[in-house]
């Protein structure tokens, strides 16, 4: 269990970086020392001045990110709730924070905390084999934090779909969220191929200084309420004037 980060040369000067979370044996599912390990290693590329692009995937061929790990989530209480969803958040945020632009490289499921982590990546690209869902809504627990962004991506009638039913959907959300169809190979390819011209780093950071504060307080305190009344609470929408770029 790691987070494998791997630099690449560029024939036009820099370099980009892929980040590979590796838990393949649970789906790459994300528990706490993973997510610190997350954190960690986008902070390192965050002062890298020749970093300009990172790709983001998930270990094998089953999943990008399978979800938040299920034993962890299951031992949680009103204490250590807040702790777990500000870490999800924290690792949302790295990506979203990191000043070029990121790409999620889904292949195999993304689901839960793993498309809330698609999510924030600035841009996606997904295998044929690629299903999206945040099924957490089915056992009472409340998609939050980067949950979000789903309305501005996928239009607010799909997100509600995904949100409220807990089902897991594969087709219709590509469109809207860039999605190549491409198998793995050809996924690569895809990825590789975008361009970053010389000013990209400088556009993503001025749209970083525009950002508004986090929503992070709100979004635990309805996380925490459902905890407590093993209710489902979904959030739809971001707040007014929340960061929904």
């Amino acid at each position: 269990m790691s987070v494998l980060v791997r630099r690449e040369q560029r024939s036009e000067g820099g370099h980009l970086a892929h980040l590979t979370i590796d838990n393949i044996g649970k789906l790459n599912s994300l528990n706490r020392e993973l997510m610190i390990e997350i954190v960690n290693a986008v902070a390192a590329l965050d002062d890298d001045p020749q970093l300009r692009l990172a790709i983001l995937s998930g270990a094998g061929e089953r999943a990008f990110v399978g979800g938040a790990d299920v034993g962890e989530i299951a031992a949680l209480d009103h204490v250590t709730a807040r702790s777990f969803i500000t870490l999800v958040h924290r690792c949302c945020a790295a990506f979203r924070r990191l000043p070029v632009p990121v790409i999620a490289r889904i292949d195999g499921y993304a689901l839960g905390a793993g498309l809330e982590l698609a999510c924030a990546c600035d841009l996606r690209v997904a295998s044929e084999r690629a299903i999206f869902g945040m099924p957490e809504v089915r056992v009472g627990i409340p998609s939050v934090v980067e949950a979000a962004l789903l309305p501005k991506l996928i239009g607010p009638g799909r997100a509600r779909r995904l949100l409220l039913t807990g089902e897991t959907i594969d087709e219709y959300i590509r469109p809207e969220i860039w999605m190549s169809g491409a198998h793995n190979t050809e996924q690569t390819r895809a990825s590789n191929r975008l361009g970053v011209p010389p000013g990209t780093p400088v556009a993503k950071r001025s749209l970083l200084k525009r950002a508004t504060p986090s929503r992070r307080t709100c979004l635990v305190i309805v996380w925490l309420t459902a905890i407590e009344s093993s209710r489902p609470v979904v959030v739809l929408q971001p707040q007014t004037g929340a960061n929904t770029a």
